[in-house]
């Protein structure tokens, strides 16, 4: 997890932390004055020897007294170089009343869903559950939907059919296996 600090004087520092699994600790105990922040300041972007292109950073602690505030980030690039400017704050969507859907490549979404992107997920009055794909609300028009299950099925008339006077019985009992324990 990566978090953002900006600092009283403007500026900011990134720091990265393996086993943090939420910023609520980690703020609290940082602006609270309790522990430092830790950040990697960047120092050089070439070795101090050969001149070769690396990235040469230094490890430092800043007092929550300097620290105006706090976000999760995540990396904008792949070579961000612990760069503030190479970080954008996550951003979480609200779920809807089925939760949250996220799909992925081998789903084969519909035009227009994109992958990797979370989506709020609602239920239809008839239990399927959809995302809203475009919202059309503010034009007039109704909005386009996907709809994640299959249509559902009227279980009324599929019992109403089984419960006839007439229908054929099954008795459970024939396939039943008894050496294998199985039906």
């Amino acid at each position: 997890m990566f978090v953002r600090a900006k600092l009283i004087d403007g500026s900011e520092v990134v720091s990265s932390f393996e086993r943090l699994t939420g910023i609520r600790k980690l703020s609290a105990d940082v602006l609270g004055n309790r522990k430092a922040f830790p950040v990697w300041r960047i120092v050089s972007t070439t070795h101090p020897e050969s001149g070769e292109p690396c990235l040469t950073r230094t490890r430092q602690f800043v007092s929550g007294r300097t620290i105006a505030h706090m976000e999760v980030v995540e990396p904008t690039t792949e070579n961000h170089e612990y760069d503030p400017s190479n970080f954008s704050p996550v951003v979480e969507v609200a779920r809807g009343d089925a939760g949250r859907m996220v799909f992925t490549e081998d789903m084969d979404p519909v035009e227009g869903v994109r992958i990797g992107v979370e989506y709020p997920l609602h239920r239809d009055p008839d239990g399927r559950r959809f995302v809203i794909v475009t919202s059309n609300s503010g034009e007039g028009e109704s909005d386009v939907l996907h709809y994640i299950d299959a249509e559902a099925v009227d279980m009324s008339e599929a019992l109403s059919s089984v419960m006839e006077p007439g229908a054929p019985v099954v008795d459970a009992a024939e396939d039943y296996d008894d050496e294998d324990g199985i039906s």
